[in-house]
This record gives C-alpha cells, sequence and structure tokens, in this order.
C-alpha cells in the first residue's frame, strides 16, 4: 500500500491527499458497503413484505359488513358509535326532583339512625345488642319513621 501524498495549500499548511491508487480502492470499498447495504435493505423488505402479506383478512369485505352490522345494531339499543367503534356514553343528568328526593331519603335515613342510637344508648351493651335485634326483626319490610321508631 502506498503513502498519501503531502502537498502544501495557498496557505503554507501540509496536507495530506490520497493517491489515486488508494481513491480507487476506497471507491470500491465504498462501493462493496453500498451494495451490501442495499441487498440487506431488498432482504428486509421481502421479510416485511412476507410478514404483512400473512397478516392480510382474505374475508375484509365481510369484515367491514359485520362491522356495520354491529354498530346498526349498538345504534338501534339507543346508544351512539364514535368512529374506531367506541360506545359513546351520554352524561347522566339529574332532575331538580330526583337530587331533592335522594337527598331527602338520606337526610330521613341519617336522622333515624342517630334516634335509633341514642334510643339504644340508654341501655347497657348486652341489651342494647338484644334490643336492635328484636327491633331489625319487627321491623323487617316495614317503613320505620319518626311517627312509630
Amino acid at each position: 500500500m502506498l503513502m498519501p501524498r503531502k502537498l502544501v495549500d495557498e496557505e503554507g499548511n501540509e496536507v495530506e491527499v490520497p493517491t489515486d491508487e488508494e481513491l480507487a480502492a476506497l471507491k470500491v470499498t465504498a462501493q462493496v458497503e453500498a451494495d451490501k447495504k442495499v441487498e440487506e435493505a431488498k432482504m428486509q423488505w421481502e421479510k416485511d413484505k412476507k410478514e404483512l402479506e400473512g397478516q392480510v383478512n382474505p374475508n375484509w369485505k365481510a369484515m367491514r359488513e359485520s362491522n356495520e352490522r354491529l354498530k346498526e345494531a349498538v345504534k338501534a339499543s339507543g346508544k351512539e358509535v364514535d368512529e374506531q367503534g367506541n360506545i359513546i356514553e351520554k352524561p347522566v343528568g339529574l332532575s331538580r326532583d330526583e337530587v331533592v328526593k335522594t337527598t331527602e331519603e338520606a337526610a330521613r335515613k341519617v336522622y333515624l339512625e342517630g334516634q335509633i342510637a341514642s334510643r339504644l344508648g340508654q341501655y347497657d351493651n348486652e341489651t342494647s345488642k338484644v334490643v336492635k335485634y328484636y327491633f331489625d326483626k319487627l321491623s323487617a319490610g316495614e317503613t320505620v319513621d319518626a311517627s312509630n321508631l
């Protein structure tokens, strides 16, 4: 292998320059590397192509029709579907009357539980358990309110 030539540029700096033989050898090496990369890319393309061809659904038309029928069935049941097929849930809103009713029921329940607890508090622990047991038995299926407590 030949040594590179040394030349002096306009500013007086010494610069190494490869010889024509070295340049030719570098070009051949670069071409071989480029050909290798092209061949590797072609092989990878063929591999990817075979993999993707294996994933192709031959019944794509039937699958699309089935999907459309399913979307129509969901819409017929009163729900909406977005582009991806996800069911869109409508926000549930409570009316003023429903909120008032729920609040009154919760307040009544808390009040009655407090009244029962205060009345059971008059007894010792064992007697309180017995009274609570029989109270639950007697009030099962009954509407308990402040008047019949």
